[in-house]
């Protein structure tokens, strides 16, 4: 049964302590005291496990009280929780926590405030005797331990003969003149194998000149420690990668030599660059997937169904033209659709995708946020459901292809519109269309010659105006690898990558698809 002593001169005081005690924390036995004299008497005899201690008493008065019992060792442990009349007197609070008070709890009672506080003082007291007696029975092991190895010298046997890590000892040469039980497992070397030898001679000989200029060192420094760390020579002929400690003991009596206390740490730094190899390869990994994901313009996003809300990769926030404070749901989503398509998409989700379970699928226009830019999208998106079957996720992506879009519409343009015409009356107005739907400067038809490698421009135009015909020599220009059957896009600079080609310089030209 829980114990709370109840110091205060004020009978009326305890009459009301005791009865929110009883009320509030059943089975708590209350014991009371009308003096810091009788309260600390009852304190040793009894051993609550929390005093309610008030300051303002006749006599022995709360402070002094309070400094008695933590002085005394048998209830220095008890935790005290003051009472103070004033709620902002500091100096009160400052004077008692200076004499060991644990807490502080301001007059009138507030019966839930009060048991609140006492129950905080119970479980810190249950901690502390748990604590303790854990301690006392750990010295008490400890103690026993002790007292049975102690001066044995079974008691170093037994620690060096069970130890994964190798003690030798050496000579102020350098040569063992003594080898734990557990190089044999370490190192391979039968027992005695080692004892005579020079440790250097089973050093690797790229690391002979760094440890021997350590032990040198360590010799000049009675009681020094030298870490270290080389590679030694096991009985099988490979290298070990050992660490260990050196300790000067040359001048203890018993011992007198270089103690050095090591393990094999192979599979560890093999392990550890293995780990790095496959960090960086991860790194690589994720910079060639974030660059294929900027050039191919793919952006990628989680959609939470339950909230309506989504995030989204930098390069997404880039396609819509929103920042990291955009409203990321549904509106926010449709408010990016193009007007005219957002009846249509919101329709599509709602009854295909959400309704049908289907996957998102759908090429559709959008308007960007900071500069109001018409764009189309391409978005694709997986839906994840829950153990009932709906919905609860949707992960997918979105690629810009604005540029796929407009050549697509260009040549159903130019099948409508010049279907009726042919030779070069049709390839110019292909040129002048094209110029004008791309908003580019030059579009040329040609025909390549092979044996010249040259291309002879049929039609064209040229800023507005229809182009003469004229042979284009392609060496060293980047028409050059298109002929072949290649793509090629410079999208700046194209000038300075094909210094030869004196066209791009009369024309202007500073892009070249």
């Amino acid at each position: 049964m829980k114990k709370i002593l109840a110091i205060d001169d004020q009978k009326d005081n305890l009459v009301a302590i005791k009865a929110v005690i009883k009320n509030h924390i059943p089975g708590c036995e209350v014991l009371t005291a009308t003096s810091g004299r009788d309260g600390i008497k009852i304190a040793r005899e009894e051993q609550p496990d929390t005093i309610l201690l008030d300051i303002i008493m006749p006599g022995m008065d709360g402070y002094e009280t309070c400094r008695r019992l933590k002085a005394d060792e048998s209830t220095k442990h008890i935790p005290i929780l003051m009472l103070t009349a004033v709620k902002t007197d500091i100096k009160s609070k400052v004077k008692g926590l200076d004499t060991g008070a644990d807490a502080f709890f301001t007059k009138p009672i507030d019966a839930v405030e009060l048991t609140a506080r006492l129950n905080v003082m119970l479980r810190i007291k249950e901690a502390e005797d748990k604590l303790q007696a854990e301690k006392e029975l750990l010295d008490e092991k400890v103690i026993k331990k002790t007292k049975e190895l102690k001066g044995s010298e079974e008691y170093f046997r037994t620690l060096i003969e069970n130890s994964s890590d190798v003690i030798s000892i050496l000579d102020e040469k350098g040569n063992i003149t003594y080898e734990s039980p557990s190089h044999k497992k370490v190192l391979g070397y039968k027992t005695g194998e080692l004892i005579g030898r020079n440790v250097f001679e089973l050093v690797h000989p790229d690391d002979r000149e760094r440890i021997s200029k350590q032990f040198a060192g360590l010799l000049g420094r009675m009681g020094g420690i030298e870490q270290v760390n080389f590679r030694f020579l096991h009985e099988n002929g490979t290298w070990l990668y050992i660490e260990g400690t050196g300790k000067n003991l040359l001048n203890s009596p018993r011992i007198k030599g270089i103690v050095v206390n090591y393990r094999d740490v192979t599979k560890r730094l093999i392990a550890e660059q293995a780990g790095k190899q496959s960090e960086e390869a991860l790194r690589n990994s994720e910079y060639l997937l974030r660059e294929s994901q900027k050039v191919a313009a793919l952006g990628s996003y989680i959609l939470d169904i339950p909230s309506g809300t989504w995030k989204s990769s930098s390069i997404l926030d880039d396609i819509y033209g929103i920042d990291k404070e955009y409203n990321k749901d549904i509106a926010g989503w449709l408010q990016v659709v193009h007007p005219d398509d957002q009846a249509l998409m919101q329709d599509y989700f709602t009854t295909n995708v959400l309704g049908n379970h289907e996957p998102f699928n759908k090429e559709y226009r959008i308007k960007r946020i900071n500069d109001q830019q018409e764009r189309w999208v391409h978005g694709l998106g997986k839906l994840e459901f829950n153990d009932d079957g709906n919905p609860i996720k949707m992960i997918g992506t979105i690629q810009d292809i604005t540029e796929r879009k407009q050549a697509e519409i260009a040549l159903q343009s130019i099948a409508t519109q010049f279907s009726t015409i042919s030779g070069l009356e049709f390839f110019e107005k292909v040129c002048r269309h094209l110029t004008k739907t791309l908003q580019i400067d030059y579009a040329f038809v040609g025909e390549f010659l092979p044996r010249e490698n040259k291309v002879r421009v049929k039609a064209g135009i040229g800023k507005g105006k229809s182009i003469k015909t004229f042979d284009y020599d392609l060496d060293g220009t980047p028409c050059e690898n298109v002929v072949v059957g290649a793509v090629r896009c410079y999208p700046s600079s194209v000038q300075s990558l094909f210094p030869k080609d004196y066209l791009l310089v009369e024309m202007g030209i500073e892009s070249y698809i």
